[in-house]
C-alpha cells in the first residue's frame, strides 16, 4: 500500500467561545482533568485520539456534560480532537495538538437544497499540493 498525503479539515472553535456558553461545565471539566492525574487537556485529547472514550472516568463524564451542554445552547455538536503535525501531518498544518471541533456549523442554502432535489449535485472535495 502506498503512502501519501490525505486531505482533512475540521471546523473549530476556541475555549473562549465554549466558556461563553458553558462556563460552569468547562470549569468542571478542567477540574476533573486536574483531579484525575491527566496532565492537561492535550493529554486527554490524545487519549481520545488513541481510542479511549473515558466515559467511565469522571473526566469523561465531565467532558460529555460539557459537549451536551454546548449542543443544548448552540445546536452545534462539540468534540475534542488531536493532531500531531510532526508525526502525521505537515509544517503548514493549522492544527498541532488538541483542538475543539464543531459540527453543524455550515449547511447548504435553501436554493442549493432545492437544486439537489432536482438531481443536481454539490460536493466538498479536498486536495493537497506540493510546492
Amino acid at each position: 500500500m502506498g503512502m501519501g498525503y490525505g486531505a482533512n479539515f475540521t471546523e473549530t472553535t476556541d475555549e473562549k467561545t465554549i466558556k461563553a456558553f458553558c462556563p460552569e461545565e468547562f470549569k468542571a471539566f478542567e477540574q476533573a482533568i486536574a483531579e484525575s492525574g491527566v496532565e492537561n487537556i492535550d493529554e486527554f485529547a490524545l487519549s481520545i485520539y488513541n481510542g479511549d472514550d473515558g466515559e467511565d472516568l469522571e473526566t469523561g463524564q465531565a467532558y460529555k456534560i460539557l459537549c451536551d451542554t454546548f449542543e443544548k445552547h448552540t445546536s452545534l455538536l462539540l468534540g475534542l480532537g488531536y493532531h500531531d503535525s510532526t508525526e502525521c501531518g505537515d509544517r503548514y498544518d493549522d492544527i498541532d495538538g488538541y483542538y475543539w471541533w464543531v459540527d453543524n456549523v455550515y449547511e447548504k442554502t435553501p436554493r442549493a437544497k432545492k437544486l439537489e432535489e432536482q438531481g443536481y449535485t454539490f460536493q466538498r472535495k479536498f486536495y493537497v499540493t506540493f510546492g
